[in-house]
């Protein structure tokens, strides 16, 4: 059974300290709180200064460049102590439960190291999972188009066998979304108890179990027509 104590979150925030301190909140029954600023506007910093203030459970990382999504996700893994990680953006609420809904669905899935809590917004990652993967973008140029997560998710798909997207996205019309429906994962293969990776509250996959948490800066009332249990 995994506590709060036994993960550490790490938030990634670029001239949105804003977001933060609205976030924040939501994360504070966690003993550690990373926050990694890419170069952020000085009074986007000094937000997040008064937010550590309030909190000594807050560790501040200024980074004097930009480093983008992927790399910053690699130093908040390398930083943290803890051999379990919560990487999330920081326009991300965390709802009630969560620790509840985490150990549930350890239970069902004990071999997970890679829970995407709300897709690639919100990832708990095990360390052991950069051992066997490597680290966020190390194929990234490699990768066409070059989006920030296209890298890994195709790293994914090759080890597992399967897209994680079960379903295409309600805009795949046609004969297009035939031609995708075809070759789409079944509940059965997505839900085996042997699965090292989960996705939860996914607009286009099969969850049985989902965690409370919303994008604040985006409309998803779509996870409360697909995903409707949150775990129960």
């Amino acid at each position: 059974m995994l506590t709060y104590d036994d993960i550490t979150v790490g938030m990634v925030n670029f001239n949105r300290s804003h977001l933060v301190k609205e976030t924040l909140p939501s994360y504070f029954d966690f003993k550690k709180i990373l926050i990694w600023d890419n170069n952020s506007e000085l009074h986007y910093r000094i937000i997040l200064e008064a937010c550590a203030v309030k909190n000594k459970n807050i560790d501040l990382v200024f980074c004097n460049q930009n480093v983008g999504w992927p790399e910053a996700l690699n130093q908040l893994i390398i930083r943290s102590k803890t051999d379990w990680v919560l990487l999330t953006a920081e326009d991300m609420m965390l709802g009630k439960g969560f620790i509840e809904t985490l150990n549930k669905l350890l239970e069902w899935k004990p071999n997970l190291e890679q829970i995407y809590v709300h897709t690639f917004d919100t990832m708990l990652f095990h360390k052991k999972t950069i051992a066997r993967f490597g680290w966020w973008e190390e194929r990234q140029n490699q990768v066409h188009p070059v989006a920030e997560d296209d890298d890994w998710y195709l790293r994914l798909v090759e080890y597992l066998g399967y897209s994680p997207y079960v379903h295409p996205g309600d805009h795949i019309v046609g004969a297009e979304r035939e031609k995708r429906l075809k070759y789409v994962s079944t509940k059965e293969t997505m839900e085996r108890p042997d699965n090292i990776s989960y996705f939860s509250n996914c607009r286009w996959g099969i969850s049985s179990i989902n965690f409370d948490i919303a994008e604040t800066t985006r409309d998803h009332s779509y996870i409360a027509k697909y995903n409707k249990n949150k775990g129960e």
